[in-house]
């Protein structure tokens, strides 16, 4: 209840002020109510948003974290200088954990390593990279290795493929690329600078689109090296400003 009437009369003071608050601020004062004097949270911040030359009409979260972080601070030190104890006081540690377990895999895992499981991983990652690659406006004429040797000589297609091989000269890169179906061999030439570049950067077992010149013998020369898009999503953040850092080890290619 208390709590409440502190919220309300943080809200107040902001509003009378002449500033807005939006979804994210008010949810970050909600939170932050729990723990730090939120009146004077507020009161601090339009202290210094009224000295500003250009003023906001809004005071959003970042503020209210940056000025939150600034205040824990403070409050740290004067804590130290009372105790006579000095040392770092994460806000983090006063942050009650909040941990849910959404999925547990384990139950789910039936793998014996064999031969057979392998091929079919790899035949099922193909297929989902395929369909985010599939998304790209520039990917959806794609055709299989087999329908782009029936192609005419000098035609350009395209090809969904995964790298299996890379050997590189003075005169460009040799490419040996598979799909569900076939096998091919792609050079990337150096004199196409961008194209070359990108060719550099390819790892074995990624999956890639290839613009390609059908060229004789079921040879083909690079064009262009499209890459599966990664979707634009907005983050979904925690009300409490604390980070999380994450160790693990790490994995290049496609183990």
């Amino acid at each position: 209840m208390e709590q409440d009437l502190e919220l309300r009369s943080a809200v107040s003071m902001i509003i009378n002020a002449g500033y807005q608050l939006d979804r994210e601020a008010f949810e970050f004062l909600e939170d932050a109510s729990k723990r730090l004097d939120i009146n004077r949270l507020v009161k601090s911040i339009i202290e210094e948003v009224s000295k500003l030359p250009n003023k906001p009409l809004l005071i959003n979260r970042e503020l209210l974290e940056k000025k939150a972080s600034e205040l824990w601070s403070s409050e740290a030190a004067q804590k130290s200088m009372v105790t006579g104890k000095t040392g770092f006081q994460p806000f983090a540690k006063e942050v009650e954990a909040d941990l849910t377990v959404l999925e547990d895999p384990a139950e789910k895992l039936s793998g014996t390593g064999s031969l057979n499981e392998y091929i079919e991983y790899f035949k099922d990652r193909f297929k989902k990279l395929s369909r985010i690659l599939n998304r790209r406006v520039d990917v959806r004429n794609a055709v299989t290795i087999v329908e782009a040797f029936k192609a005419p000589v000098k035609s350009e297609v395209k090809i969904i493929c995964m790298v299996t091989e890379k050997r590189e000269s003075s005169r460009g890169i040799f490419i040996q690329v598979e799909d569900l179906e076939a096998n091919a061999t792609i050079f990337v030439p150096s004199n196409n600078h961008e194209v070359f570049r990108k060719g550099q950067r390819l790892v074995l077992d990624q999956v890639v689109c290839f613009s390609i010149v059908k060229g004789e013998r079921n040879f083909f020369i690079a064009k262009d090296i499209l890459l599966p898009d990664i979707p634009m999503r907005k983050p979904n953040l925690s009300p409490t400003p604390v980070y999380a850092a994450l160790l693990s080890d790490l994995h290049v290619g496609s183990s």
